[in-house]
C-alpha cells in the first residue's frame, strides 16, 4: 500500500510541474482571447498655406482598445492612447495645434474617435459609429476587421473639415500658453490666423513609433504635466484651457 502511495507520489508531482507550465504559456492566450486588447498607431497630418508658403506636420499616436466585460450597448470597448498633439510650424506665425482632445468648449474631435471613424469604415460589413461622436457598440474588432486595417497601412485618408477634425489651436506665441486661440472649425482658420488656410488633414494607420518632440517645442509642457500629473488637476491659466492632457498622453518628459 505504501509503495503504491509513493508511486502515485511520483506522478502526481511532473503532472503537477505539466500543469504549472501549461497555465502559465496558456493563460495570456486565454485572457486575450476573453479580454482582447489591439492597439494601432495612427499617423496624423496636417497641411497649412500661410501666404503662399505649404507648412506641414505629423505624428505618430497610438491608441489601444480594451475589450470591456460585461460589455453594454454603448461603450464595449474601453481606449488607451499614447502619443502627444500635432505641431505645424507656421514660421513668424507661432505653432497650430491638433490636440489629442478638446476638453469641452472649443471643438473637435478627440484621436480616439478619429481612430474609430477608420475602424468603423475598414469594413463594410462593420455597423457604422452612431455619428461622428459615437462609441465602438457591441460589436467587435473581429478578425476580418483587424484584415481591412492592414491593407489600410501606408494609405492616407483623408479627413473632412467638418466632420472629424482635431481639435484645433493657434500658439502665436510658443512660448506661452496663455496666448492659445481656439480654431473652433478649420473653415475659420483664416479669420484668426493672418493670411493662412489649412489644405488638408490626413490619418493613415503605420507601424511607426509614437513621436515624443512636443515637450521640446513648447519649454512650458513639460512643468504643466509634472503640475497636473502630481495634483491630479488640471492646470486652466489663460482664456483657452491648455491642460497638458489634451496635448500629451503616457509620455514623461
Amino acid at each position: 500500500m505504501k509503495w503504491a502511495l509513493g508511486f502515485l507520489a511520483l506522478l502526481l508531482v511532473p503532472l503537477l510541474l505539466l500543469l504549472v507550465v501549461w497555465f502559465y504559456f496558456t493563460y495570456p492566450s486565454y485572457f486575450h482571447f476573453s479580454y482582447p486588447s489591439y492597439t494601432h498607431h495612427y499617423r496624423l497630418t496636417l497641411e497649412v498655406e500661410a501666404a503662399g508658403e505649404v507648412h506641414s506636420g505629423s505624428g505618430v499616436i497610438a491608441v489601444a482598445w480594451h475589450w470591456r466585460e460585461p460589455p453594454d450597448v454603448y461603450r464595449a470597448w474601453s481606449d488607451t492612447v499614447q502619443g502627444q498633439a500635432v505641431a505645424v510650424d507656421l514660421g513668424r506665425r507661432g505653432l497650430l495645434i491638433a490636440r489629442l482632445e478638446d476638453e469641452g468648449n472649443f471643438g473637435g474631435v478627440s484621436i480616439q474617435e478619429i481612430a474609430q471613424i477608420v475602424i468603423s469604415g475598414a469594413v463594410a460589413e462593420t455597423p457604422p459609429a452612431a455619428g461622428v461622436k459615437g462609441y465602438l457598440a457591441a460589436w467587435q474588432l473581429n478578425r476580418a476587421t483587424r484584415t481591412a486595417l492592414g491593407r489600410l497601412e501606408g494609405r492616407r485618408l483623408a479627413l473632412s473639415p467638418s466632420g472629424a477634425m482635431p481639435s484645433l489651436v493657434w500658439l502665436p506665441d510658443p512660448g506661452n500658453p496663455t496666448s492659445a486661440v481656439p480654431v473652433p472649425r478649420a473653415d475659420l482658420l483664416p479669420t484668426i490666423v493672418p493670411d493662412a488656410h489649412l489644405r488638408g488633414a490626413w490619418i493613415e494607420i503605420t507601424h511607426d513609433p509614437v513621436t515624443t518632440d512636443l515637450f521640446a517645442r513648447l519649454p512650458w509642457l513639460a512643468e504643466r504635466y509634472q503640475s497636473e500629473k502630481g495634483s491630479g488637476r488640471s492646470d486652466t491659466r489663460g482664456v483657452l484651457k491648455l491642460p497638458a492632457w489634451t496635448l500629451t498622453r503616457r509620455i514623461d518628459p
